[in-house]
């Protein structure tokens, strides 16, 4: 019995070190330039979505919005290269952008702020 014992809890270590670390974040705050005084405000509402780049591709992960302080929170990033992509409307006013490469190694906190310009008005659409 005690060598069973052994083994499973060598194997349970096995299968623990091997995993995957999900551990990085990435954080910041969103704000936009705005079209009307050029002057910077805090992206409230803002959706940022997390974008994972592989060699070939670019893949959409997940999305979230920032809070009503502009910040925004990704958790349990895994270990590889990413990018934050945002968009905010406000009124009829399209704000984007993108931040740059942002690597992670799976035990790390990553800050990035974003700033968002205007890609395009809605009303003249």
């Amino acid at each position: 019995m005690k060598g069973w014992t052994y083994f499973f809890l060598s194997v349970l270590c096995l299968l623990l070190f091997s995993c995957q670390k999900y551990e990085s974040q990435i954080k910041g705050t969103v704000s936009y330039i705005s079209l009307d005084d050029s002057s910077e405000y805090l992206a409230k509402g803002a959706v940022l979505e997390k974008i994972l780049i592989t060699d070939k591709s670019e893949q959409k992960i997940s999305a979230i919005k920032a809070d009503t302080n502009g910040n925004f929170s990704f958790e349990y990033v895994t270990a590889g290269q990413w990018k934050i992509n945002g968009t905010f409307m406000i009124d009829d006013v399209m704000y984007k952008g993108s931040s740059e490469l942002i690597e992670t190694n799976g035990e790390d906190i990553k800050h990035v702020d974003l700033i968002l310009h205007f890609t395009k008005n809605i009303a003249n659409e």
